[in-house]
């Protein structure tokens, strides 16, 4: 299996049968942290031809406002991908927020509770 890590092993990117996982034991501290993961996907993205992300944040801690505005911004100016699973921690959670499916420019993003219902998402009409 082909694996990368950034931020000391924080954060995990391994690639899938038709995506790449991107696990993340805790968000990054500031925007400097932030671009190191984001410059770590682009890489693993490019090597590995992968157009899918599946986020795995359910051991993950509060995400401050920048940094989550940065991951958005990444998502929407990036050419290359076309849909995006995030994992998070209840059913009940992922419920409200698919409660209007949203997209970025063309990127279909919806979150899971379930690692099976996500990853045969994310790998279903290719």
């Amino acid at each position: 299996m082909k694996r990368r890590e950034a931020l000391d092993g924080a954060v995990v990117m391994e690639l899938m049968p038709g995506y790449l996982r991107v696990f993340h034991s805790r968000s990054a501290r500031d925007l400097a942290e932030t671009e190191l993961v984001l410059a770590a996907m682009d890489g693993a993205m490019r090597d590995w031809q992968q157009d899918r992300l599946m986020f795995d944040s359910r051991e993950a801690n509060d995400t401050l406002p920048e940094v989550g505005a940065r991951i958005w911004s990444w998502l929407q100016g990036h050419p290359d991908v076309v849909r995006v699973a995030t994992l998070v921690e209840s059913s009940e959670l992922a419920d409200r927020i698919n409660m209007g499916e949203i997209g970025v420019d063309g990127v279909r993003i919806r979150a899971f509770h379930r690692e099976r219902a996500a990853a045969r998402w994310l790998t279903i009409l290719k």
